[in-house]
Formats: C-alpha cells, sequence, structure tokens
C-alpha cells in the first residue's frame, strides 16, 4: 500500500488522505464523525501532496457531514485520494469497535453517494482500501439492509489474479534477477500459490535464494523448480498459508467448514452462494469437480484438518497421560506444540519486520529497519548477520531474539502486546521447548503451553 502511495505522490498532481484505522481514536469514531473528519481535513488544506487526517470529535448529524465532505471535496483544486488502511477495523465483525456494525452501512452510503456526486461534475474522487478482508465489499445485506458498499470495489479487485497476469508477474520477477521462467515453469509457480500475489512472490524470493548468483542468466527446468516448490510449501508455505485461513475464518467464519469439506474431498450440501466465496478467495476453482488451488492452500487447510478444524489446535480437556490408549496420542499433542510455535514465530517475525520497516520509513531519522534490528540483538551475533539483508536477518533469528526486538522497540509493540508482564510470562513458556528435548509433561505443562500460545495467537490476529 506505501509503495501505491509513494507512486501517486510523486506521478500525479492530487491530494492524498491517509485512514489508518487500527488507530484507536479512528476506528472508536463513528460513521458521521469520520465524514467530518474527512472534510474538515480537506477544508483545512486546500494544496498540498499528502494531508494529515484531522481527527473532529464534534457531534454531527450525519447528513450534514456528508453534505460538508461533498462540498469540500468540490471545492479542492486537486483529484483527492482516500486511502483506507487496516480496513477490518472499520467493519461490521471489527475486533475492537462494535459499533461499526451499524455504522458501516451508514459511512459507505454516504461515501458512495459523495463519489457518485463527484464523478458527475468532474471533480475526480479515488480510493484505494487496503488491509483485511473483502467480505463485507461483497456482501448483499446486513441486518437484512442493502449493504452500500457492495460491488463498491470491482469485483476482480477482490480475487486472486488471473493465471495469465500471475505468470506475467513471475517472468518479470525471474527477469529482474536472471532468471528465466518459462510459460509452463511460471504457470507451476502460479498453481502453487494459488494466483495470490503475495504468497508469489515468497516463493520466488525462496526460488531466488536456492539458486547460485554466479549461474546467472540461468534457466531453471521444471523438475528443479517443482522441487524448490515442495520445500517452500513445507517449510514456509503451509505456515503462511494456515496464518491466512486463520484471519478469513475469524472474519468469515461462515466458510470455514464449507473450505475443510473440500479439503477432504466432500462437496456434498455447499450452496451456490458459498462456492463462489470460496471461488472468490482463491481457496477452490472448478473443473470436473471443484478442486483445491494448489499446494499452498491445500496445506493450510489440512492444518486445520488435523486440527480437528479448530482455530486453537488444542482444545478440551486432556487425559492424563496414564490414561492415553497409545504413545501415538501423547507424541501427537508434542506434535501440535512444537507446529503452534512454529505458525506463531514465522508470523512474529514478519509482523515485527513490518513494523520495524514502517517505523523507519516514516521517521527517517531512527535509522534503517535492518539498523534498529541489529541494535537489538547480541553484539556476536550482530557481527554475524551484518552482511544479510533484513528479511535474512529475520529468517536467522531465534525466539528469544525476536522477542528482545519486541523489548526494545517498545513504543511500536505497546498496543499490540499490552501489559509487558504477560509478554514475558507467556515468552518463557514458549521457549521451553519440551517437544524438542524429551521432557516429561503432565496437565499443567499442556495447560500452560495451551495458555500462552492462546495469548500470543490472539495478539497476533488482531494484525
Amino acid at each position: 500500500m506505501y509503495r501505491i502511495v509513494n507512486e501517486i505522490r510523486k506521478y500525479y498532481d492530487c491530494t492524498i488522505i491517509l485512514i489508518d484505522a487500527q488507530r484507536d481514536v479512528v476506528f472508536e469514531l463513528n460513521a458521521a464523525k469520520l465524514l467530518n473528519s474527512l472534510a474538515q481535513s480537506l477544508e483545512d488544506r486546500s494544496q498540498g501532496s499528502e494531508i494529515a487526517m484531522v481527527i473532529n470529535q464534534e457531534d454531527v448529524d450525519i447528513s450534514m457531514a456528508s453534505e460538508r465532505l461533498r462540498t469540500a471535496v468540490a471545492n479542492h483544486g486537486k483529484q483527492v485520494v482516500l486511502v483506507f488502511d487496516e480496513i477490518d477495523y472499520r467493519t461490521p465483525t471489527s475486533p475492537t469497535a462494535g459499533h461499526w456494525r451499524s455504522e458501516f452501512n451508514k459511512f459507505w452510503r454516504n461515501l458512495r453517494a459523495i463519489y457518485q456526486s463527484s464523478t458527475a461534475s468532474n471533480r475526480n474522487l479515488s480510493m484505494l482500501i487496503s488491509g483485511g478482508s473483502s467480505k463485507w465489499f461483497a456482501q448483499e445485506s446486513i441486518d437484512g439492509v442493502e449493504n452500500a458498499a457492495l460491488m463498491f470495489v470491482p469485483e476482480e479487485y477482490l480475487s486472486p489474479l488471473p493465471r495469465g497476469a500471475a505468470s506475467a508477474m513471475i517472468r518479470k520477477l525471474g527477469k529482474a534477477v536472471g532468471l528465466g521462467f518459462t510459460d509452463r515453469v511460471a504457470e507451476e509457480i502460479a498453481d502453487t500459490c494459488a494466483d495470490m500475489p503475495f504468497w508469489i512472490r515468497k516463493s520466488c524470493s525462496f526460488i531466488h535464494s536456492r539458486i547460485d548468483i554466479g549461474l546467472r542468466p540461468f534457466e531453471p527446468q521444471q523438475a528443479l523448480i517443482g522441487d524448490y516448490l515442495k520445500e517452500f510449501v513445507a517449510t514456509d508455505g503451509a505456515a503462511m498459508s494456515e496464518v491466512a485461513l486463520s484471519h478469513l475464518f475469524r472474519v468469515y467464519p461462515e466458510l470455514r467448514v464449507p473450505a475443510l469439506k473440500c479439503v477432504k474431498g466432500d462437496i456434498s450440501g455447499l450452496d451456490a452462494r458459498t462456492v463462489r466465496a470460496l471461488e472468490k478467495y482463491g481457496i477452490v476453482r472448478r473443473g470436473k469437480n471443484l478442486v483445491v488451488c494448489g499446494q499452498m492452500m491445500a496445506a493450510g487447510l489440512q492444518c486445520f484438518v488435523s486440527d480437528g478444524g479448530n482455530d486453537s489446535p488444542v482444545q478440551g480437556e486432556l487425559s492424563d497421560r496414564t490414561n492415553a490408549s497409545n504413545y501415538g496420542e501423547w507424541a501427537d499433542e508434542l506434535a501440535i506444540i512444537s507446529r503452534r510455535r512454529n505458525v506463531i514465530e514465522r508470523k512474529l517475525r514478519n509482523i515485527v519486520a513490518n513494523f520495524v520497516r514502517f517505523s523507519s520509513l516514516s521517521q527517517q531519522n531512527s535509522g534503517t529497519a535492518k539498523e534498529r534490528v541489529l541494535k537489538c540483538i547480541d553484539a556476536k551475533r550482530r557481527s554475524d548477520l551484518q552482511r544479510l539483508d533484513l528479511d535474512e536477518i529475520m529468517g536467522k533469528l531465534f525466539w528469544l531474539e525476536i522477542i528482545s526486538i519486541v523489548r526494545k522497540e517498545g513504543p511500536l509493540f505497546e498496543k499490540l502486546f499490552g501489559d509487558r508482564s504477560e509478554l514475558e510470562r507467556h515468552t518463557a513458556t514458549v521457549n521451553e521447548r519440551p517437544d524438542a528435548h524429551a521432557k516429561e509433561l503432565d496437565l499443567a505443562d499442556i495447560a500452560s503451553h495451551r495458555k500462552a500460545f492462546d495469548w500470543f495467537e490472539d495478539r497476533l490476529g488482531r494484525i
């Protein structure tokens, strides 16, 4: 999103307002106050490529706020671009602001009217909506009322890339680093990644890291790429897919059971609307039968099947070890502990890297993201990692080193993790690693690990 904003700022004469919905002061506004704040933001600054959003807490009738914003857009000297980030915080399933259940439709009904009025009078208003599920831009109604945001964003923007576009992107990425991907190879990468742009770029980065620079320019054969893709899915892809699906199922719980039925090959009883939703999110595609899209999607769904279809892999009370029917059940519990930790650790790596990266971009005097990360770890390790880039450094950090960054960059993560003592307590539990050291576990140990994992999953699930 920030790259798009930078491109707009660089090449177009317009005014940009960033509405960061994850800020408490923003998602706590209602529809009328948000429209009024946007209007005042435009009124206060008639020129400039980017303006800060003014927060106006004044109680105002929504019709007056809507008219004020329409007038502000009409009187503004440039095209206005509204950039909505972390949009899930202002939807009917907002994890933090329940009032958007009723305010969502009001806001988009009025904004849609302003958009149409601006277009009719050649006063263009553009929008970029980012950071969440597209569910609430595709639902036909909300609480029995027609959804004003329905199809406001074109349908093709909500789905994975078309196969041709995905393959073209892969070939372009490869060419930039000296790798000549054939059409068949590009299609295999796209298919593995369910045509998801972010997954495609991650898989291509993995392939790039495996092929020696000295061999390039190089045209990797399909068999070699197939092996790399299997390795990627096993090491990173399944966890990445599971995290994405966890978020989808949290926002769109109606899709959980149908999606898990599909991965088991059971498509009985699926109505047409559910099938369309599964297709739109790239979970399944039509052939002679419905099939799951690609290895990454199948691997992520399989993680849920292995857990019995639950978000939290360990559910209910465990029987005492001495009453377990066989050793396999206890080994399964250790495997669950290991996998839950791995998923949490991978997600935390990405979140920490992105938080520090974006902070460095917005506070240019604070040093680069790489410099800030290296300052947070032991001096000896720092010298070992100095030659690597940020993503490579994050990939090599241990659990406690990642947590060290969270501690030392406290203000960045304060809202996410809250009470520091809870963070320390659950960090210590996760770091015990009984699965790696064959430590004897009792029910209290299992419950402690379950509680720690639930705590981290809840915090990270808010992103």
